[in-house]
């Protein structure tokens, strides 16, 4: 029976290729529920259920209307099983085996043997290890960043970083240098690798990492040596070194720009580490087909745990192996019999990690044997078929033929004119969304060794898009993101950058404007280092040319205010007066006010910007500094003049003249000779008035010391008395 089913499945896939219709695909169902239920009830030793296969069949097909195409929709299903198998737990109940070394590996031949796969109930799990993987993580602190160099905690890992001319972080990137203070010289942050864990081994780094210009540069060092180095973007790019193998030293990241840089950003830093323990080496024990086992393969390594060490038919027809595809190796023998119930819970493969590895010991190879599982791709044939990925019209080539393992296939033109609305035919890709390999479609076809059933999809690039320039930079000077605007898809935004010019003040909304393309504002304006961004979008599939423009009129300002001070400076005097706030305008000087302050026996002589400090500034003189400041009065104690008289005529024999406020003459004058003046005798000074001395009552000064404090004009006569009275 099962060499019937087969024959007519083969039957039947051919007649879909030659173009032969189908009375129905139901029937095609029924038949593979069929060959299920055969191998189910050979495999597993119970009976399975044929409709419960044929709905799964049916359930991953949903045919709304008749099939214009039977052999097309077939290889798609096909395709789909392949990349899909993982997830099609409801088809497969309970769970899918995660046992095939590659998913993709389907033919027809092996369809029935999949569908038997799902009918198996299997339930094992996938114990590969997986080498850990660290990444900034979107958790970069926003503060503390030194432009004299430091360490920084990031995602738990210690990072020391060097000095910088401009440092600054937000959550998802650190920003180096800006665009008045550009990063010319070396700037690195780097990490211990021990950081990660004793013993461990780093196998990959990988950093994101863009520039505003095209003059900076990048480079990975692991362990002392460069594994990765080249030019930044001004599109955030990802840079990786990979394959590595080392266990000790540092990871640096260094990033370099130049005087056109301007700024340079870092927006994470991947590290992909492993167990670095000793080589574990196992003894393979390889079924020699009779029931026992060639157990010559010891001290094998895990890169030698490969389909290459397993023994295994490769004659595509005939023998006890036919067929036979080796796809994991477990760590106890295993018969027929327990393949049918569970598989061992223990199996590696040669990308299992090495912490997941038994220390040592026998592995035995799993044979995936016809019908059971899959056949040896190498006793396959395979197909192409093309998608026209959204197409708006045109039609996809169509490729019949059946490619055997390894040959190589030379991709299809455009040949049924594929369009697109708003896009470019660019070749085709093996992902939809342009991430796989690209095959060119004119005007050199690409090429590529088919080993599995192959979709390839049509490639667009966007062919709309907005051209950005700038026009009126009054006061103010303008750049942008990007000189121009893809709007097929995606947010169809551009970043205006304003840097206001010096004295002017920052801009607001109504700073910027535009003509031409209509550009919808979204947000802004942000402060940035040095310049405001504004971000602009428009509309979907929108064309031309947008030009902004950027205009300020309004100078910046600075209030200047006046303070009289403390009374310390006037001997504690109390101060009078006051004077309004003025405002400087930036680039204008400004002129001062003269005397504005009073203060008994003090004069204000100037101005100063602290309290009782030195003259910065004169009286009515100009503030020429572009900054807000308050000034203060500068006092100057008030000087007196000092009059000596004998018999009410001035007297000058060498005495002060003058005295300043709040102190006492310092020198006396000659006493005047008592002969001259009627034989009377000099006794001393009074400040009587008029010299009317009174004996007791009126003040009498000899010394100096005893003259008092001067609080104005001060005069002084002297006292004679005659022999009689004195």
């Amino acid at each position: 029976m099962k060499t019937q089913i087969m024959n007519l499945f083969r039957t039947m896939g051919k007649s879909l290729k030659m173009g032969k219709s189908l009375k129905s695909l139901k029937s095609l169902m029924q038949i593979f529920a069929t060959y299920a239920t055969y191998a189910s009830a050979n495999f597993v030793g119970k009976e399975s259920n044929e409709s419960t296969v044929r709905y799964a069949l049916w359930s991953r097909i949903s045919l709304t209307k008749p099939l214009q195409n039977p052999y097309k929709t077939l290889t798609r299903f096909r395709l789909s099983l392949g990349s899909n198998l993982s997830r099609s737990r409801s088809a497969c109940a309970p769970r899918t085996p995660s046992l095939f070394k590659d998913k993709s590996q389907l033919s027809f031949p092996s369809l029935a043997s999949l569908i038997c796969l799902c009918m198996l109930t299997v339930g094992v799990g996938n114990v590969w290890g997986t080498p850990a993987t660290y990444t900034f993580n979107s958790s970069i602190p926003t503060t503390g960043w030194s432009t004299s160099g430091g360490s920084k905690t990031i995602n738990s890992k210690s990072w020391t970083y060097s000095s910088s001319t401009y440092i600054g972080a937000s959550a998802d990137k650190i920003q180096i240098g800006s665009k008045n203070n550009p990063q010319t010289s070396a700037w690195t942050i780097q990490t211990a690798i021990s950081n990660f864990g004793s013993n461990k081994k780093i196998t990959a780094v990988a950093i994101t990492a863009y520039t505003t210009a095209t003059t900076a540069t990048y480079d990975i060092s692991v362990g002392g040596s460069s594994v990765k180095s080249g030019s930044l973007t001004t599109s955030s790019s990802t840079y990786t070194a990979s394959s590595l193998n080392v266990t000790s030293g540092n990871i640096v990241i260094t990033m370099t720009g130049s005087s056109t840089s301007k700024a340079m950003y870092l927006a994470n830093i991947s590290v992909t580490y492993d167990d670095a323990s000793a080589t574990k080496t196992y003894t393979l024990a390889v079924p020699k087909g009779d029931g026992t086992y060639d157990e010559t393969q010891t001290g094998q390594e895990k890169t030698a745990l490969t389909e290459a060490n397993a023994i295994k038919k490769r004659s595509c027809g005939g023998g006890d192996l036919e067929g036979a595809y080796m796809g994991i190796w477990v760590t106890s023998a295993i018969t027929k019999a327990s393949e049918t119930t569970t598989y061992p819970a223990s199996y590696v493969t040669s990308s299992t990690a090495d912490a997941s590895l038994p220390a040592s010991g026998k592995l035995y190879p799993v044979f995936y044997k016809y019908p059971y599982y899959f056949t040896d791709p190498r006793c396959e044939t395979f197909n192409v078929l093309y998608d026209g990925n959204g197409n708006t019209g045109g039609s996809e080539p169509e490729d019949n033929t059946d490619y055997a393992y390894n040959a190589t296939v030379t991709v299809k033109t455009n040949s049924g004119s594929l369009v697109k609305t708003g896009f470019s035919f660019n070749g085709w890709n093996t992902k939809a969304d342009g991430t796989g390999t690209h095959f060119s479609a004119t005007p050199t076809l690409g090429t590529f060794s088919i080993t599995q059933d192959t979709m390839l999809y049509a490639e667009w690039s966007c062919a709309n898009a907005v051209s950005i320039a700038k026009g009126t930079e009054s006061n103010c000077s303008i750049s942008f993101s990007s000189a121009s605007v893809s709007t097929c898809s995606g947010t169809r935004q551009v970043t205006v950058s304003v840097t206001p010019s010096s004295c002017y003040a920052a801009p607001v909304k109504a700073s910027v404007t535009s003509t031409g393309t209509t550009a919808t504002w979204v947000s802004g304006p942000t402060l940035n280092s040095d310049h405001y961004d504004y971000v602009y979008s428009f509309a979907e599939n929108a064309t031309g040319s947008t030009t902004f423009n950027c205009s300020l009129s309004t100078k910046t300002t600075y209030t200047v205010q006046y303070n009289a001070g403390a009374t310390t400076c006037t001997g504690g005097n109390a101060i009078t007066g006051s004077h309004a706030d003025d405002t400087k305008t930036c680039g204008t000087n400004l002129t001062l006010p003269g005397e504005t302050f009073h203060a008994t026996g003090y004069t204000q002589t100037g101005w100063t910007k602290s309290s009782c400090g030195s003259k910065t500034n004169n009286l009515g003189g100009s503030y020429t500094i572009d900054a807000a400041q308050t000034f203060y009065p500068v006092w100057t104690a008030n000087s007196y003049t000092v009059t000596w008289k004998v018999n009410n005529t001035n007297y000058s024999a060498g005495g002060s003249d003058n005295v300043t406020h709040g102190n006492h003459i310092t020198t006396l004058p000659t006493a005047p000779n008592p002969a001259s003046y009627c034989g009377n005798v000099f006794v001393g000074w009074t400040d009587a008035a008029g010299g009317e001395y009174t004996h007791g009552t009126s003040n009498l000064y000899k010394t100096a010391s005893e003259f008092p404090n001067a609080t104005g004009a001060q005069t002084f006569y002297a006292v004679f008395a005659d022999y009689t009275t004195e």
